[in-house]
């Protein structure tokens, strides 16, 4: 079957954009049923875009240098603002109203720099180096980190179009070499970024261009073999090609490195199916059929609604039942097929009209997003939106304030090392993000702990497992440091994690975990002659609606209005009783296996459940006694928060844990 090289629409095509951003809402939606969320590989949904997007951008920029002779980048990136930009300026217009009412003050600051950063397509650099990561928790509530997909394809419209060009013009017999050589550079250099930085190696478009590579290899080979024959293997390679990006889906998950060579296999069944794959045969047909061609074409409006629509789903809905998702991916799928129809066709149409209506909505959308991005982040996120409720003064609702005193706290007192210089009993707390809550806990409390002075080195406890080779760098950054050297007691408090390594890093024989370092670290603190506590895991608490519970109780509370003493009290009952109904029970089963551990090895162990809830009273501490939130989100202590476990530890006597450590490794010496 021959095929010719002209720029002949492909019904086809708009089927697998259909499958890719079906595959993209699925993966966000998250879905549960029969014991799993069969969408966790979704995300490669974008992958299936950027290869789509190489092979088109080529076939136009390839076809036009082979007719013409010369290539319009004018009249190129007129088509890209037309087709871009008038549907993200709608998107963004819709989700401000909703981004004032939901969004608390940091995030809201936190939402205008995104605006920022997604207007001049550089959104994936502003969420890397805003330390978001894609798939968590707190990503899904980001009303626009889906944008950064967007700047990764624009980012490769601005370099690959004048390199095609400039490769053509010198040399076209050489583009297909060319462009396989970078495409081959950028999978390597995704590979090994994975390892080091998986964050940096998601949101780069230096680890995507590979993915673009491939669908521009496609098109700058259909070019050159303009009346190719297919052989017979070649019919059935759109049916496996499909049959990858399925088994992709269904089988990635968080722990898939990505990109790297596992996404060589949805990427080879896109280039597959856009390859070989015909509107006479059987996959063609399938892909080709009316209702996923109609999700095909509006596959931009809907990829634009979906994320926004589920963010601010996620902070008004309770509860975020599947039956609430279904609602919602309705409601995508109807404004992408109006804003089709109504936003990305009319400006699509060239003609003076046309160019006149675009430059004058383009030039009044930035104008009014710099300035109402302007007037968020100058004001720290329009504070005076959250009335505060007399009575409850102390009360803080941002969250985003209150985790970055915590972190200043700690990087504060990190630095002065002067305090474990003094006489006296040298304690070293060592741990993640739990242990430092509790060295906050300690160190706001040293009145009480007469005697005592506190260090924290942050440290992965998986990391400590001696048997691998990859992190002994961590362990000697601990064990060289003066304060593990000066210390008499080293405290172990973490998240632990039985399913998470040191590296994070799935291509590595060598997997340790949290259980397997713990032991290995108390030996090596014995052996050197200290004594050993170890804390077990903090309860957690998961959101509601997005929020905190106490912010969710904060936020019923408000809505009733002037608040009297008896309101007041009711909302703080309500707050401690709804942290004991969803507190988790997961650190219930690993506090087990963590206190068996400490008792093997002669050492004490604590557990603070009985600091933050009190199981006969019903309650978990939502509040410290002058009012202020204990926590910041589902599992960490506000500097408050820490100051008030301190106090409930010293109240449970960790103080006599302390001296029965100190005793117990005097007599084993």
């Amino acid at each position: 079957m021959n095929r010719n090289s002209s720029l002949s629409y492909r019904p086809e095509i708009d089927g697998l954009r259909a499958i890719a951003v079906g595959f993209v809402i699925l993966y966000h939606a998250q879905f549960h049923f029969l014991g799993r969320d069969w969408f966790e590989g979704g995300f490669i949904g974008v992958d299936i875009f950027f290869v789509i997007s190489g092979y088109l951008i080529t076939r136009i920029i390839l076809s036009e240098l082979k007719q013409r002779g010369a290539f319009n980048f004018i009249h190129f990136y007129e088509r890209r603002v037309r087709r871009l930009f008038p549907m993200l300026f709608v998107m963004v217009f819709v989700s401000l109203p909703f981004a004032y009412f939901y969004l608390l003050p940091s995030d809201l600051v936190d939402y205008a720099e995104s605006l920022l950063s997604t207007i001049i397509f550089g959104s994936n650099f502003y969420f890397y180096f805003s330390n978001s990561e894609y798939g968590t928790q707190s990503s899904l509530l980001k009303p626009l980190f889906h944008t950064w997909s967007l700047a990764i394809e624009e980012q490769y419209y601005l370099v690959f179009p004048g390199l095609a060009v400039a490769v053509y013009r010198f040399g076209k017999r050489h583009i297909l070499k060319l462009v396989g050589v970078l495409s081959l550079v950028s999978l390597v250099y995704a590979y090994f970024t994975e390892v080091n930085n998986p964050t940096l190696n998601f949101l780069s478009p230096l680890s995507r261009y590979w993915e673009f590579g491939v669908g521009s290899v496609l098109a700058a080979w259909e070019l050159n073999n303009p009346k190719y024959q297919r052989k017979r293997v070649g019919r059935y390679l759109p049916l496996l090609g499909l049959v990858l990006i399925v088994y992709s889906t269904l089988s990635f998950d968080a722990e898939t490195p990505h990109p790297s060579f596992h996404t060589l296999i949805p990427v080879l069944g896109v280039a597959f199916i856009i390859a070989f794959c015909s509107s006479k045969e059987t996959v063609g047909k399938y892909l080709g059929c009316k209702p996923l061609v109609s999700i095909g074409l509006v596959s931009y409006s809907a990829y634009l609604w979906h994320f926004p629509i589920f963010a601010f789903g996620r902070m008004s809905i309770l509860p975020f039942t599947d039956e609430a998702k279904c609602i919602l991916i309705f409601l995508v799928f109807l404004f992408s097929f109006f804003s089709y129809r109504w936003v990305e066709t009319p400006f699509r149409r060239r003609g003076s009209r046309s160019y006149n209506r675009l430059k004058s909505s383009f030039s009044l959308s930035l104008v009014v997003i710099l300035f109402v991005s302007a007037l968020a982040i100058s004001n720290d996120g329009l504070k005076g939106r959250f009335r505060s409720i007399e009575g409850l003064l102390e009360y803080q609702i941002d969250n985003g304030e209150l985790r970055e005193k915590s972190w200043a706290f700690t990087h504060e007192t990190m630095n002065n090392k002067a305090y474990f210089s003094k006489p006296g009993i040298k304690v070293l707390v060592v741990g993640n993000s739990h242990g430092e809550n509790l060295f906050q806990a300690l160190y706001q409390n040293k009145a009480l702990f007469q005697g005592y002075h506190f260090a924290f080195h942050r440290v992965q406890v998986a990391c400590f497992d001696e048997r691998d080779p990859h992190s002994v760098i961590e362990r000697k950054k601990l064990y060289s440091s003066k304060e593990f050297e000066k210390s008499s007691l080293i405290v172990i408090s973490s998240r632990y994690n039985s399913d998470r390594g040191c590296w994070l890093d799935r291509r590595k024989k060598f997997f340790s975990g949290d259980f397997e370092g713990i032991g290995y670290l108390i030996d090596r603190a014995q052996d050197n002659g200290k004594a050993v506590i170890v804390l077990g895991r903090n309860v957690e608490f998961p959101y509601v609606n997005g929020m905190s519970i106490a912010d969710y109780q904060y936020s019923k509370l408000i809505e009733q209005g002037p608040a009297d003493a008896r309101k007041i009290r009711r909302f703080l009952e309500l707050s401690n009783s709804m942290f004991f109904e969803r507190q988790t029970t997961k650190q219930i089963e690993l506090n087990k296996k963590i206190k068996a551990i400490a008792s093997e090895r002669g050492v004490e162990y604590f557990d603070n459940y009985e600091s933050i809830c009190e199981k006969e009273a019903g309650k978990c501490y939502a509040f410290t006694k002058e009012g202020y939130k204990t926590m910041y989100n589902d599992n960490h202590f506000t500097l408050e928060g820490a100051r008030f476990l301190g106090e409930r530890m010293y109240q449970r006597d960790f103080e006599k844990t302390m001296r029965a450590a100190m005793a117990r490794n005097t007599a084993s010496h």
